[in-house]
């Protein structure tokens, strides 16, 4: 083989080997970029885990909020219910004492009368 072949094929392969380091840097900044992404992804998802723990004792405690006023809005309608009672009760209470004053007085007044009456005729 002649040296001018033999230079030609090692020029050949030199320009190969080149290309080949090229494209091995180029592949291996890639790697490097996807790592980063990967690296970002794990981090998003993490975030995301957090935050869905976070939703769901946030949505335990507005349930446990939520209980809470039910018993309160129960309460208060039956506070309310007696407290309704109790007023009618303590308005009623007047009515019934000048009720039981004008029985007395028209008792008194008839007996009165009676009186005055059998006392005319006898």
């Amino acid at each position: 083989m002649e040296l001018a072949k033999v230079m030609e094929i090692a020029l050949s392969n030199q320009k190969s080997l080149t290309a080949f380091d090229e494209w091995a840097e180029g592949i291996e900044r890639r790697v490097v970029e996807l790592e980063k992404g990967k690296d970002i992804m794990v981090d998003v998802r993490m975030g995301i885990q957090e935050l869905t723990i976070f939703n769901r004792t946030l949505s335990e405690r507005l349930q446990e909020m939520k209980q809470a006023l039910d018993n309160i809005i129960a309460e208060n309608k039956l506070q309310h219910g007696a407290l309704g009672d109790r007023i009618k009760v303590i308005e009623d209470g007047p009515k019934k004492k000048l009720d039981s004053i004008w029985l007395i007085v028209m008792t008194a007044i008839i007996s009165a009368a009676v009186g005055f009456a059998a006392n005319a005729l006898f």
